[in-house]
């Protein structure tokens, strides 16, 4: 299966549209509709990733596939220069106006393709972020970027890819956006055979089990001030604990994994 860039171009390009009605600007990167899930998701990914990385005041950040800048300008409080880029105009315009209203003026914003390489002319960065866009890309295409991005990241920078990745084989899905979901040992040796040695892999974050469970109720229970509340509280306990579960692999390796065929992953690259 050969995927279509512009179809899903297309497809992202009408998500983001979306922004307000069916969706919050979260919620479109996400595909999520539940804005408790997506604010929860947010808060321990964050967290997740900058406990992983270090990322200090005189550092540039490259974020591929930015949406709406939720990473970017998470990056941009504490380095000193961001450049993102999506192919979504109408995400680039949101992306923007959040870093406007957050006083954010370190990100460049471009709008086009992360695969066609002009925005990296005489560019070097120390943390280059690849947030969930491989999935959308061929195999090809995932080759010539990575070995694109490998002359342009600093000594001693880190490549992070975040996304979704097949518990047991390649597996391709959707009809109004095409996917490929690779295995974790496909993406290894895509990135061992291109130049970058892995140094970090985990779980993006514990599933979080309360926001399944309370979906599952009758809509007049979710209604309730009683299960709102016991589900914020039980979110707020499982953010807390979320970095210590991830470092117990094995709950979700036995007993979550063999519920579903994909999971998401967190991984951290050095250049070799």
């Amino acid at each position: 299966m050969k995927l279509d860039d512009s179809k899903t171009q297309q497809f992202w390009e009408e998500t983001a549209n979306e922004i307000g009605t069916r969706f919050d600007k979260f919620g479109a990167v996400m595909v999520n509709d539940d804005p408790v899930w997506v604010k929860y998701r947010h808060k321990v990914e964050t967290e997740h990733l900058f406990r992983r990385v270090e990322v200090g005041p005189s550092m540039s950040v490259l974020d591929l596939g930015c949406g709406v800048g939720r990473y970017s300008t998470e990056f941009a409080k504490k380095c000193k220069s961001v450049l993102a880029i999506d192919y979504s105009p109408t995400f680039i315009e949101y992306a923007e106006k959040a870093a406007r209203d957050e006083g954010i003026s370190n990100i460049t914003f471009l709008c086009q393709s992360i695969t066609e390489f002009s925005y990296l002319e005489n560019l070097d960065f120390d943390i280059i972020h690849l947030g969930g866009v491989l999935m959308y890309m061929n195999d090809k295409s995932i080759e010539e970027l990575i070995n694109q991005l490998k002359h342009h990241l600093r000594k001693d920078g880190v490549l992070i890819k975040r996304g979704t990745v097949a518990l047991k084989q390649r597996i391709y899905g959707g009809r109004s956006n095409p996917y490929i979901c690779r295995t974790v040992g496909e993406y290894q040796d895509i990135f061992q055979n291109n130049g970058f040695t892995l140094i970090y892999r985990n779980y993006i974050m514990f599933p979080p089990l309360p926001c399944h469970l309370y979906n599952k109720l009758p809509v007049s229970l979710q209604k309730t001030r009683l299960l709102k509340n016991l589900l914020d509280l039980s979110l707020s306990v499982l953010a807390k604990l979320n970095f210590m579960l991830l470092k117990q692999k094995w709950i979700v390796r036995w007993f979550i994994d063999p519920w579903r065929k994909i999971t998401n992953v967190f991984c951290i690259y050095y250049k070799i």
